[in-house]
C-alpha cells in the first residue's frame, strides 16, 4: 500500500513539474504572437522583433491553438489567457486564413494571373524535364486576360508567351530575372518605376485598354527575403546531430538579411504607392511581394487597394512551395472600384518555388 501511495505521489508530482513546463512554454509562444500582430503597425527599421515574429506567426498560432485544446482538457485557466490573446489578434487571423464565402456565379470580365516562374528552372532546382514548355501550357491553359510573370528568364521565352502584346524590363540577365506584362488588349502606355538606388530594382506598369476602359497594371518583385537560407535551416533541422553550428551559422547570415530585406521593401512599396496614387485609372497591382499579409509593407498596400485573396480566397492561400509553414507572399491588388469574384491558387502547379494566382473580377 505504501509503495503504491509513494508512486502515485511520485507520478502526480511528475505531471505537475510537466504542466509547470507545458506552461511556461505556452507563454512564451502567446508572447511571440502577441508580439507578431504588432508587425502591420511597427516600423521594421525602427523595431525588427515584430517582423521577425510575424514571419512564422502560422507556426505560432498552430501550436497555441494545440495548447489551447490540452488546457481545456485539463480545466486550466491558461486556456482562457490563449482564448483572450487569440480574441485580441482577430484581425491578423483574417488575414491569414480564409473560409471560402461561396460568392454568387458571375461572369469575369478580368481575369489576370500573376506567377514567379523561378528563371523557367535555369538551374535545375526541379528536377523535371520541360519545365519551359510545362508553364507555357500552364499560362494558356488559364485563358488570362493579363498576365504578370517575375524571374523571366531569357528573352528567347517570349515568342512562347503568345499574347499579342507584351511589356517586359528587358534585363533578363540580372540575379533575379525579368518582369513581363502580357495582354491580348491594347497597350495605351507601358514604363517602369525605379524601386532602388540599385541596378534593376523596378517594377513595370502598362496602361491597358479593356472593353473601353483603361486600368494601369503594375507588375512587381520586391527585394527577396532569402530564402535559401530558411531552406537550409528547415534542410539541417531535419537531422540536428553534429548540424548545430551550421544551424546557428545560417540563422547569423539570415537575420541581418531579413532586417536588410524589409528596410528595402518598405522604401519599395512607398514609392510604388506614390505612384498608384498619382494614376488617372484604376489600378491593379499584382506580383510577388516577398512579405506575409500581416507585414508593414503589406499592411500599407492594403490601406489603398483590396486584396483580392481577403475577398474571394479560400484556406491559408500558401503561395510559397518550398517551406512547410503555409506563406502568402504573392499578391493581387486591385482597387476599390473592382469587386474580386474568385481568387484561385494553383497549388496544383509545381513548376517553380512559388504558386501562381489568378484573380476572376467584375468593375
Amino acid at each position: 500500500m505504501k509503495k503504491n501511495s509513494l508512486k502515485k505521489k511520485n507520478d502526480f508530482y511528475r505531471l505537475i513539474f510537466f504542466e509547470k513546463i507545458l506552461s511556461y512554454i505556452n507563454y512564451i509562444l502567446l508572447a511571440i504572437l502577441f508580439t507578431s500582430y504588432l508587425a502591420k503597425y511597427i516600423n521594421p527599421e525602427k523595431w525588427i522583433i515584430p517582423a521577425l515574429a510575424e514571419k512564422i506567426y502560422p507556426l505560432i498560432i498552430f501550436l497555441i491553438l494545440l495548447f489551447t485544446i490540452f488546457w481545456l482538457l485539463r480545466f486550466k485557466k491558461t486556456a482562457l489567457h490563449n482564448i483572450l490573446i487569440i480574441i485580441i489578434g482577430i484581425n491578423t487571423h483574417i488575414n491569414f486564413y480564409k473560409i471560402n464565402n461561396n460568392k454568387e456565379v458571375v461572369k469575369a470580365k478580368i481575369k489576370i494571373t500573376t506567377f514567379n516562374v523561378r528563371q523557367f528552372n535555369k538551374y535545375q532546382w526541379i528536377k523535371t524535364k520541360n519545365i519551359t514548355s510545362e508553364i507555357v501550357n500552364f499560362i494558356q491553359s488559364t485563358k488570362s486576360d493579363i498576365l504578370c510573370l517575375q524571374e523571366f528568364h531569357e528573352s528567347s521565352n517570349l515568342n512562347k508567351i503568345t499574347f499579342k502584346n507584351k511589356h517586359v524590363n528587358s534585363n533578363f540577365k540580372s540575379k533575379n530575372g525579368g518582369l513581363v506584362i502580357a495582354s491580348n488588349f491594347p497597350f495605351l502606355t507601358k514604363s517602369f518605376i525605379t524601386t532602388s538606388k540599385e541596378p534593376y530594382k523596378e517594377s513595370i506598369y502598362a496602361d491597358i485598354v479593356i472593353h473601353k476602359d483603361t486600368f494601369r497594371i503594375y507588375n512587381i518583385h520586391l527585394t527577396t527575403s532569402n530564402n535559401e537560407n530558411l531552406e537550409n535551416i528547415k534542410k539541417l533541422t531535419k537531422n540536428p546531430i553534429n548540424k548545430k553550428k551550421e544551424i546557428i551559422k545560417n540563422i547569423k547570415i539570415l537575420t541581418p538579411m531579413l532586417k536588410k530585406s524589409f528596410k528595402e521593401r518598405n522604401k519599395e512599396i512607398d514609392i510604388i504607392i506614390k505612384h498608384i496614387k498619382s494614376s488617372p485609372y484604376k489600378c491593379i497591382i499584382a506580383g510577388d511581394f516577398n512579405d506575409t499579409p500581416n507585414s508593414y509593407s503589406v499592411t500599407k498596400m492594403s490601406k489603398i487597394l483590396k486584396d483580392t485573396f481577403l475577398e474571394s480566397g479560400s484556406k491559408t492561400g500558401k503561395t510559397y512551395r518550398n517551406l512547410a509553414i503555409p506563406l502568402r507572399i504573392d499578391y493581387i491588388f486591385i482597387d476599390k472600384q473592382f469587386t474580386s469574384i474568385k481568387l484561385k491558387t494553383h497549388n496544383e502547379v509545381s513548376l517553380s518555388d512559388h504558386y501562381p494566382i489568378s484573380a476572376d473580377l467584375i468593375y
